[in-house]
Parts: C-alpha cells; structure tokens; sequence
C-alpha cells in the first residue's frame, strides 16, 4: 500500500526515453519499503484512457535496498568476526582498498540517497504532519519492537551468563525493549554476549536515529514551505558540508567543556557528525528527485561517474581532509558528488528480475535489524572457521527471517497507515 500519488514526470534510461505522450504516476514510499515507482502508463489510439493494468514499470530501489543491506551484513561479518573493535573496523575490504570507509558505511549511504529521493512525497501526500510521522512510525518501530522483544526473552536468556532470576530481575532487561525510542537507545543486555570481543546486542541501531532526524527534517521543510525548493535544499546541503569542513564539534576554541558541550548538544543529541553526513547523502536523494528532468541519465555518464567514483576509492587523495571524524582520515566528497547519479541511474533501469525484486516482500529492513544478532550468536557458538562461512551462514539464517518479518509484522503495520 502506498502513500504517494503525485504526479510528475519520469524519463528512464537515456535510448528508452518514454514519449512526451506518456503521463507519469509515481507511487513511492520510505526507505526499505519496497512500493511501486515509477509507474508509466501508455494512452494509445486503441486504448485512449489510461489503464493502470496496462504498462507498469517499477524501479529497482527494493533489490538495492536488499543489496545495502548486504553489504552492511559483510561489513559487520569482518568486524564480529574478526574480533576488531567495532570503531576500527580496518578489516573491512572496502577500507582496505581506500582508507576512507566501509562497506557497511557505503552501504548506509545508499539507504539515505534512496530514503532522500523517495520520503519527501511521503510527506507531501500525507494529509497532515501528523499522518505523516505516524506513517513514519508504523514503518519503523513495530517490526523494531518485536525484534527487541525476542532478543529480550529468547536469546537474552539463552545467552545471558548470568542466573535467570538474577536476568529478570534487572532492570537493565526491560529497558532494552526502549530501543523504539530510536535516540540514546541502550545496547547491551545484562550478561548477554560478555564472552563475545563485542558485547553488543544489536549495534546498527544507531543509524535509526539518523534516518528519523531526516524525517524531521522533512516535516520542517514542508511545514515552511520549502520542500519542493531545489535551490533552498542546495543552500542548506553547501551550508552543512562547510561545517563539516570546518568544525569539530569534540574539539572547539572553548577551554571550559561544559561550555563546549552545550554549544553543539542538539547536534550531538540528533546523532553528532555522522547524522550531519547521512543527512548530505539524504539531501542528494532529495536535489536528485527534485532536479530530475535536468538530468541526463545516459550509460555514457554513468561509466564516467563510476569510474571517477572508483578511482577516489583507489586514490583517497581526491578526497578531503577533515575534523569531521577522527576515525578515517578524509571525507568522502567523491562518493557524496557520485554516488547519487550512480544509485539514480541504478534505480531507472528496466530489467524484469529486479524491477519486480518485492513481489514476494521486502527484506531489507529485517535484514538490517537482524543481522547483528544473529552474527553475534553465531561467534558465540565459537564453530564458525572463516569469515566467508559466517557470512553465508548469517545470510541463510537472516534472509528468511526478514521475509517472515515483512509478512507477519511490517507489512500488516503498513496496513494501518492513515490515506
């Protein structure tokens, strides 16, 4: 079911441009939901109304969300498995190529070019503000919920070192099911993982937060009436990109550390420097889809995109260097100018397989909210011989699972979306 029925014009790949007779319906949803958008439908001599049954073209976003949503999987599996701190994950094969992130990280960065491009029409199709965020909602924290709930009375008692008594007596146990809060979220569970090199219960969480700051920012721009205003949208992106140049919010002119704190608290509360990057991939998702009849999505240039793309991962010293974040040693600005065409482009092409990629559901979501949990008793068991072998046997046991969530929780939540 989806929320958005607007109407605007679509082009797809530059050699199978739809002719100016065609009139577009674009049906879109949040990141991980897997609706239908693009859709085209054809008026022709024989049929001179518009048929929704007759010609339909949905995008690729659902199988390359599901792909994101692997590599972040791959990311983690080097991390967990190789008993790295989860800070410095340098195992990572993506960072050892460029030095700049993970494949967890780019992984991420796709699902916010693609939640960029398609929640904006959430919220402009939704009857108020208030519907929108319950739609938001509904999307995210049930299937969160449940998923907080199982790790709290199955795997936390299965895997807790501590007496069962002693485990359901702590406080601790019952505020992990808190994590649909999304913000200051807890992370551990009373002795659950503690011989694990990380103790964590179910660490990617904390991006949701990011993605809900996104969400926010949406509503203010619509409440002010400049959602749909590319240059104000542009203005905003170049004037968080120069803070980030710029600023550290850990280390300012300030001696007196309260004073610093405080400065910079609502951007350390909304998720610090790292929701400040997300929210720059969210903002070309949104550019993107304002600014999309300006652009030429041609093979042509997408092979030279993809190429320059390719060679700053190769070359970081295409890249910036940056307080941002001690961790890596450059923005990734590359990735921020390329990156968006190439998912953009991606997304437009027609290919059967992949445009109909969530006609039996979409995993993408579960697959995220699943994956460390399973990862972690996995290592657990201490029988798993390689990363490869971890990774595949995750994938095995997550996959199915995600599917089960779609069904059985996330899409039966969607159903109570408000028209």
């Amino acid at each position: 079911m989806s929320d958005d029925d607007g109407k605007s014009s679509r082009d797809g790949i530059k050699g199978e441009e739809a002719p100016p007779e065609l009139e577009v319906l674009v049906e879109a949803e949040a990141i991980f939901e897997g609706q239908l958008a693009p859709t085209v439908w054809e008026k022709t001599e024989e049929n001179p109304t518009y048929d929704i049954h007759k010609k339909r073209f949905k995008n690729n976003f659902d199988i390359i969300r599901t792909f994101a949503a692997i590599l972040v999987v791959y990311s983690h599996t080097y991390a967990v498995g190789n008993h790295t701190d989860w800070f410095g994950n340098k195992n990572d094969p993506l960072y050892l190529l460029s030095g700049i992130y993970t494949l967890g990280t780019l992984g991420v960065y796709i699902f916010f070019i693609t939640s960029g491009y398609l929640i904006p029409k959430s919220a402009i199709n939704s009857s108020t503000i208030y519907n929108y965020f319950v739609k938001r909602c509904l999307r995210i924290i049930p299937a969160l919920f449940v998923v907080s709930a199982l790790l709290v009375f199955i795997v936390g008692p299965l895997k807790t070192n501590l007496a069962l008594i002693e485990y359901f007596t702590n406080w601790k146990t019952y505020y992990y099911l808190t994590t649909f809060r999304l913000y200051k979220i807890p992370y551990t569970l009373p002795g659950v993982f503690e011989e694990n090199t990380i103790n964590t219960i179910n660490e990617p969480l904390w991006t949701l937060h990011s993605e809900f700051t996104c969400y926010i920012i949406v509503a203010l721009l619509l409440y002010f009436n400049i959602l749909r205003r590319a240059q104000v949208l542009f203005g905003i992106f170049i004037g968080i990109l120069i803070f980030l140049m710029i600023i550290d919010i850990k280390s300012t002119p300030f001696t007196n550390f309260p004073e610093s704190y405080y400065l910079f608290f609502p951007i350390r509360f909304f998720g610090g420097t790292s929701t400040l990057i997300f929210i720059l991939f969210f903002f070309t998702g949104m550019i993107g889809e304002l600014k999309e009849k300006n652009i030429k999505y041609e093979y042509k240039i997408f092979g030279a995109i993809l190429l320059l793309y390719l060679f700053s991962l190769y070359n970081s010293n295409l890249n910036i260097k940056t307080p941002y974040n001690p961790k890596f040693e450059k923005f990734p600005i590359i990735t921020l100018i390329t990156l968006p065409y190439i998912i953009l482009f991606l997304s437009k092409i027609k290919f059967k397989p992949t445009n109909n990629f969530s006609k039996y559901g979409d995993p993408s979501y579960g697959i995220y909210i699943l994956h460390w949990p399973i990862l972690q008793l996995l290592i657990s068991t201490q029988k798993i011989a390689s990363i490869e072998i971890l990774f595949l046997t995750t994938l095995l046991i997550c996959v199915p699972l995600s599917y089960c969530l779609w069904h059985y929780i996330e899409k039966r939540a969607l159903s109570l979306k408000p028209n």
